[in-house]
């Protein structure tokens, strides 16, 4: 019986063989009991005959397919696959997994797009600007509603220094009162109401050891240097290190390009301040590190680039970080017949583009790519946990990295105090960060049908090739965006 099993689940495995030689066994049979005084001549007559059905056979139950290489310049490969019900049923369990591998997968970059990675509620990727503060088409000036959503924006901005521990150094106040307070010790210790010239100096010197505690003392204090974020004198933009659009400080109304535009910028650089908070996390403490232990040891500044990288940089020039630009005319778009072109497009392979990118990575259907910059005052020694940080949140990379020597004696006589025995450098870091088009325009079997889709306004959506919310949308004017 051990004999015979391997015998039947081969037979199992290729009915069509068994069927093929079945038919094969039985016309012998035939052709035996007919005649069988001339079986030997039949035989060798019908053996041409035979020795094709049994290729009939090897054809019917394999099939020779040609795979990809195992590397990305290795060509492909021709081999025999067995093609059975059980072998299709085993493919088919695979291709499921597959399936389900792929989806959870998209779901969980999905997931990183829509609500970040941070695990804090105001880090998430939610709108700040709520669409019912939208400008009046009717009126020049903000309304009451424009005027709140621009305080909330204002202080999500904010928040994001608090996450840091954000921190400015003693400043001339700060010095001024140490000043004073030993003048008044002194004058009290001695009994006088003027302090003589020949003591000037002693108070000067002592002034100075106190500074210089004050110094040390504070980067001991917070993350991370950072300045606060203030309103110019002439009211008319911020100042600080993160980056806010005119749009805020403007008093006319404001279009909802405007708007998306700045949620972006503010979700990207809700990423950027994660990753610094990922890079300065102490392990051995499990929370953040002061100024003095911590790889980044002063924020000088965040810029998000305008534009989407990739857009009409080959085909008409367009420098890939300039605007999208508000001059945009046009008819209503064929949107039956975009959204079947995205749709064949979102099944091909994407196609690199090293002119605009080291990465090669450009905006397409299925995403779109951001620049920002970074720069940041960093302890040269713990490079390494910069980039990694950067790489972990959502889906950022460095794609351009610039350094400059740090005077640390000079920045230390304006208050900022780095640690003992520590080589800064001032470093300045190109971000490329990936927006989900799924997340930020909606899927596209939704927008075929009409249905809910995301955020992202019709005037953009139209410069970017992405089908409208509105069929009938057509620009036709300058937007005040």
């Amino acid at each position: 019986m051990n004999r015979i099993a391997p015998v039947l689940e081969w037979m199992k495995s290729n009915p069509v063989a068994v069927a093929c030689t079945t038919v094969v066994l039985i016309s012998l049979v035939v052709l035996f009991w007919l005649a069988p005084s001339k079986a030997a001549s039949a035989v060798k007559e019908h053996e041409p005959k035979i020795n094709g059905m049994a290729g009939q056979i090897r054809t019917n139950s394999s099939t020779r397919v040609q795979i990809p290489g195992m590397g990305a310049h290795d060509p492909p490969q021709s081999i025999n696959i067995v093609v059975n019900p059980q072998a299709i049923d085993k493919l088919k369990g695979t291709y499921a997994t597959m399936r389900n591998e792929y989806e959870a997968i998209e779901k969980l970059v999905l997931d990183l797009n829509k609500y970040g990675d941070a695990g804090i509620k105001d880090d998430d990727h939610t709108l700040v600007v709520n669409q019912a503060y939208l400008p009046n088409p009717n009126t020049d000036q903000d309304s009451g509603y424009e005027q709140v959503a621009k305080g909330v924006y204002i202080k999500r901005i904010d928040g994001l220094r608090a996450r840091l521990n954000g921190g400015i150094p003693p400043g001339a106040k700060d010095i001024a009162a140490i000043k004073r307070l030993e003048e008044q010790k002194f004058k009290e210790l001695t009994n006088v109401t003027t302090i003589p010239k020949q003591h000037e100096s002693t108070i000067i010197r002592r002034t100075a050891d106190l500074v210089e505690e004050k110094y040390k003392s504070r980067a001991k204090e917070i993350g991370i240097y950072c300045d606060e974020v203030r309103r110019t004198a002439d009211q008319k933009g911020f100042t600080g290190p993160f980056h806010i659009g005119a749009w805020v400080a403007s008093g006319t109304a404001y279009g909802p390009e405007a708007v998306w535009e700045g949620e972006l910028v503010l979700w990207i650089q809700q990423d950027i301040v994660e990753a610094i908070v990922r890079a300065n996390r102490d392990p051995s403490k499990g929370k953040a590190a002061t100024v003095v232990d911590a790889p980044i040891k002063r924020l000088v500044g965040i810029r998000v680039f305008p534009g989407y990288l990739g857009i009409d940089t080959v085909d008409k020039g367009v420098n890939p970080r300039t605007d999208l630009g508000a001059n945009l005319t046009g008819q209503a778009q064929n949107r039956k017949g975009l959204i079947a072109k995205t749709r064949k497009a979102l099944n091909e392979r994407l196609v690199d583009n090293f002119t605009a990118s080291p990465t090669g990575r450009v905006s397409n259907p299925l995403y779109d790519v951001r620049l920002a910059e970074l720069k940041v005052i960093v302890d040269s020694s713990q490079l390494p946990k910069v980039f990694n940080a950067i790489g972990s949140v959502n889906l950022m990379a460095v794609t351009g990295v610039k350094m400059k020597a740090v005077d640390e004696f000079e920045e230390f006589r304006k208050g900022y105090y780095y640690g003992t025995n520590v080589d800064v450098m001032e470093l300045t870091l190109e971000i490329e960060a990936k927006w989900l088009r799924e997340f930020t325009a909606g899927k596209l079997e939704d927008l075929a049908k009409n249905q809910t889709v995301g955020f992202m306004p019709d005037r953009l959506r139209y410069r970017l090739g992405v089908p409208t919310v509105d069929p009938k949308f057509a620009p036709k004017e300058k937007t005040n965006n």
